[in-house]
């Protein structure tokens, strides 16, 4: 009589050997002339690890392997997914009670340490642009005062 074992998909050359034995003792015990053979397939049909496993949470790199740039950034999306809020944390934590520029910063308070040197965040910009409007309605002459009074904007504007 003979016998054949095939493992299933899950099933590794360790696990499979393991497994094997026992099958085979056990079915020699039960039939002592019966030939007892492995069909052991995973190494060549199954799946294998792609990457190093780089896949598999919990699964350490090989040694020496050096991050990738497009692994890095997929995991900076994974953290936004974990956290959408973690931006805004790392911000906090930074100390900027305002939101602003530390001003006792390298920069002495000119530049966004996030950002490029030199570089204005736009909230900075538009505050600067709303600093410019004229404190009153503009009269109908100006421009300004053209499209306000046109809208019927300029009624809701705070007197001088």
């Amino acid at each position: 009589m003979r016998f054949l074992f095939v493992h299933g998909t899950g099933v590794r050359r360790e696990r499979h050997d393991r497994l094997f034995a026992l099958v085979r003792g056990r079915l020699t015990a039960r039939f002592p002339e019966a030939r007892v053979d492995s069909c052991y397939w995973g190494d060549r049909f199954g799946a294998t690890l792609g990457a190093g496993g780089r896949s598999v949470p919990g699964l350490r790199p090989a040694a020496g392997a050096a991050p990738d740039a497009v692994d890095e950034e997929t995991a900076e999306w994974a953290l936004l997914l974990a956290d959408p809020l973690c931006e805004l944390r790392v911000l906090a934590e930074a100390g900027w009670a305002d939101g602003g520029p530390d001003p006792d910063g390298p920069g002495g308070g000119d530049d966004d340490a996030f950002a490029m040197p030199g570089v204005q965040p736009a909230g900075v910009r538009v505050l600067a642009l709303l600093a410019g409007l004229p404190p009153a309605p503009p009269h109908p002459g100006d421009e300004l005062g053209a499209l306000l009074h046109g809208t019927g904007l300029a009624a809701g504007s705070p007197p001088p």
